[in-house]
């Protein structure tokens, strides 16, 4: 059974039998729904405004071979929705009062007895999380006689707060997450601003700079902007449910504001807000992980989050808001019910790690390797190299750093740090490494080792030999907290990777696509190019693959080297598709089954007829390609 909802289409869906079909589903994010009883619902009880957006996820039933006691199953359904922290409803075509025992009310929500919509009596009951959802579902649900008198369940619906239009700006929460209350006072001291309007008791509990994101008791930040002046926002955001504004032109504040609407100045509402989230991360001692590197810091950050996450409640960078308003946003999130943090850095600039790490002051600190990203601002490996290490002085020096031995860069920036050392490899021994890897068209299989001796059989249900050296980190870190090899074998088993990262999907033509479209740089990009060699023997394959950006004055040699690394796998690519001006240099060293177009709109006639159930097809390039487009365009 498979059931695909398209946008607007009417979203009760009935299941005869559904708890095996829940336990058997997976739930992936896909078009904004425009659900008005759901929006109503969410302004009734959750205080979000109209502006939010709401997901569903398609909802499939595995090849029937899962029963309703498969607990592989029911852990596989509760990750793979956990991974995205996204609130979560049930909906049910009832008005019965459910008989709900042993429940923790504390950790989700009941509507009111029912709801009505369209003459439909519904009931709806809100998670918090997935994992609230599977103990109610596991321990409550097939005990109960009003649950199955019921037989009520009619659809899942995955939400998250916020929009994913427009530019870096516009900030999603994970989950339903607010910080700690602080003060107006409190905030005007981390902010080392004045509170010069405003009653000094009064709390804020959110810190946003984007008026989409705001709601009641928000402070807002009005940044500065290429593009915007965030001081010219500040009447929108009273009016959205602000409480107080950090600004630094008072002449730019309206005079119709609400009477007790507070006003910060400052110098810098960009620094200001850079060391209120400094000064508000210093009020927890829970472990903090920094994650950076050329490739793989946002999956070797998923990939920590996901494995702890099983133990402990953790925050960790939503996707990979890792810039200078990513981390200071990410640290405003944090609150009592955290235990853990890991935390994605970013930079293409030199000084630009320094900042972050000082902001976050990690007691771990992961570096995934050093290439050629950024080359343009950089000019030479050895300088992104020290960039990367702006990272070890900031990492409490009672903590360790792990370093991916198989980048020689990282070997010579290793001194940097007075702490331990550790290194992880797929190539040779080291304080954790993986060898014997096969793979298979599930995964990656492979043994860790560990310098004290251990070691384990374990599978990555992700392909690639780079991701299971992405993975080794995590592994690593999750030991060092405790977990055992059997806690971290089952993380591994419904581990799921961020959307456009070797990301499988089955188009409806039956053609299977590897979307790995959401950047590029060499390394990553011959990384996929050998892993999608490997797999899916029996189709035909299909590499499209378009330009990298911010290369420099190397970028036509680099793109060439692709091209000339691609050549090994000719046997094994029935074609290869360069798209774009530098393109054009990967597409002359390459000596096998080749076309070029310098657009996408060009290779689009020669895509179509190969998007059937005979072929594979990889897409990969730089984000700013938007190859991704280009799958849209295929599957319409």
């Amino acid at each position: 059974m498979k059931l695909f909802l398209e946008t607007g289409q009417e979203v009760i869906m009935n299941m005869e039998n559904f708890l095996p079909a829940l336990f058997a589903a997976v739930v992936y994010q896909t078009e904004t729904l425009q659900v008005q009883f759901l929006r109503q619902f969410l302004r009734d009880h959750m205080n979000m405004s109209n502006q939010r957006q709401i997901f569903l996820g398609h909802i499939h039933q595995r090849r029937n071979r899962f029963s309703r006691n498969d607990q592989q199953m029911n852990r596989s359904f509760r990750s793979d929705v956990m991974n995205d922290n996204h609130l979560l409803i049930l909906i049910f075509k009832t008005s019965r009062d459910l008989t709900i025992h042993n429940t923790r009310k504390d950790t989700f929500f009941h509507s009111k007895p029912s709801y009505t919509y369209r003459k439909k009596t519904l009931r709806l009951i809100l998670f918090k999380n997935a994992f609230t959802m599977g103990h109610f579902i596991s321990t409550i649900a097939q005990s109960s006689n009003d649950w199955q008198a019921s037989r009520p369940l009619t659809a899942i619906f995955s939400l998250r707060k916020g929009h994913t239009r427009g530019s870096m700006a516009s900030i999603q929460m994970e989950g339903d997450i607010c910080m700690n209350p602080i003060s107006l006072q409190q905030a005007a001291q981390m902010a080392q601003g004045l509170l010069i309007k405003g009653k000094p008791a009064d709390t804020v509990d959110s810190v946003h700079f984007d008026t989409r994101q705001l709601r009641e008791r928000s402070l807002f930040v009005a940044i500065r902007g290429e593009a915007r002046d965030g001081h010219e926002f500040i009447g929108v955001a009273a009016k959205a449910g602000a409480k107080a504004a950090i600004v630094s032109e008072p002449a730019s504040v309206p005079q119709d504001l609400p009477e007790d609407f507070g006003i910060i100045l400052v110098n810098d509402t960009l620094r200001a807000f850079q060391k209120l989230s400094a000064a508000y991360r210093d009020a927890f001692s829970i472990p903090m992980i920094a994650v950076t590197g050329s490739n793989g810091k946002t999956t070797t950050k998923d990939m920590i989050g996901h494995i702890l996450g099983h133990k402990r409640s953790l925050y960790k960078t939503y996707k990979n808001l890792n810039n200078h308003l990513g981390v200071p946003y990410s640290l405003t999130q944090l609150n009592d019910s955290h235990e853990a943090a890991v935390l994605e850095l970013g930079m293409n600039h030199a000084g630009e790690i320094d900042l972050l790490a000082s902001l976050v002051k990690p007691q771990i600190s992961v570096i995934t390797f050093i290439g050629p990203s950024h080359m343009e601002y950089f000019g030479s490996l050895e300088k992104i190299a020290l960039a990367k290490a702006e990272l070890l002085p900031h990492t409490d020096p009672e903590g360790f750093v792990l370093l991916n031995g198989d980048s020689p860069y990282l070997r010579k920036i290793a001194s940097l740090y007075t702490g331990e050392v550790r290194y992880y490899s797929t190539e040779g021994p080291a304080d954790i490494w993986a060898d014997n890897l096969v793979s298979d068209e599930q995964g990656m299989h492979f043994t860790v080792h560990f310098a004290d001796g251990l070691n384990d059989r374990l599978f990555l249900p992700l392909f690639g030999r780079h991701n299971v050296l992405n993975v080794l980190p995590a592994i690593a870190i999750a030991r060092h907290f405790g977990m055992t090899m059997d806690e971290i074998r089952e993380a591994l088993s419904t581990l799921r990777l961020s959307a456009m990262r070797f990301e499988v999907q089955h188009a409806d033509s039956g053609a299977i696509v590897v979307n790995d479209a959401y950047n590029a740089s060499p390394a990553s990009m011959e990384a996929a190019i050998s892993t999608f060699a490997e797999i899916y023997p029996d189709r035909k394959k299909v590499a499209v693959l378009g330009d990298m950006f911010e290369l420099g004055n190397d970028s036509a040699a680099m793109h060439a080297d692709v091209g000339r690394t691609a050549n090994r796998f000719q046997g094994k690519l029935s074609l290869l598709v360069a798209i774009g001006e530098q393109s054009r240099h990967l597409y002359d060293a390459y000596e096998g089954e080749k076309r070029y177009f310098p657009t996408k709109e060009e290779a689009l006639a020669t895509l179509r007829p190969l998007w059937t159930n005979q072929y594979a097809l990889l897409f990969k390039a730089s984000k700013g390609m938007s190859l991704w487009t280009l799958i849209e365009a295929l599957e319409k």
